[in-house]
């Protein structure tokens, strides 16, 4: 068929030719020719075998074609032909590929996310505790160490918000 024609860059005619004599014309094969043809061998040489398989394609860039290959068989059961279906997958494997970074994203912000809040809760203890410490009851110099301590826990708590910052969703305003 003509979609089979133009997937695997064939060119002239194709009928009664083999698979193996159809893919030595092809102008698109397979990046392994050497394991497709080879598995091509086993479904000849057993014909009640169904293949359902994955190959990636000499494209640039590479193409993905799923082949679903099945006996036929007559009335009494015995394999009479073959049918093998071709599909291009590349773009639904690209989709995919896409949604599992997508999702790997997502777990990295909410791991982010969790270890930001525990920062942040260590932060809080460390203001927390500089401030019983009754700074104005110090020595100058304590009380210097206890100012720059608590600045220093605030300054953390502050980058900790703005990081999160980053991992929240972000609504869009229209602009006039």
């Amino acid at each position: 068929n003509k979609a089979f024609v133009d997937l695997f860059g064939l060119s002239g005619a194709t009928e009664g030719l083999s698979q193996a004599q159809m893919f030595a014309t092809a102008t698109v094969g397979p990046r392994e020719p050497s394991l497709f043809f080879a598995r091509l061998d086993e479904l000849a040489a057993d014909p009640a075998q169904v293949d359902n398989s994955e190959w990636e394609l000499t494209t640039d860039p590479p193409g993905v074609v799923q082949r679903y290959s099945a006996p036929m068989r007559s009335l009494v059961g015995e394999v009479v032909g073959r049918v093998d279906v071709y599909t291009d997958i590349t773009e639904s494997r690209r989709l995919y590929t896409r949604l599992l970074s997508s999702e790997r994203l997502r777990a990295v912000g909410e791991m982010a996310s969790g270890v930001a809040h525990d920062f942040n809760n260590v932060l809080a203890s460390i203001v927390g505790q500089t401030e019983l410490l009754h700074p104005e009851d110090q020595t100058p110099i304590t009380r210097l160490a206890l100012v720059t301590i608590r600045q220093a826990a605030l300054d953390g708590a502050r980058m900790v918000r703005n990081l999160q910052g980053l991992t929240r969703p972000r609504v869009e305003t229209p602009s006039a």
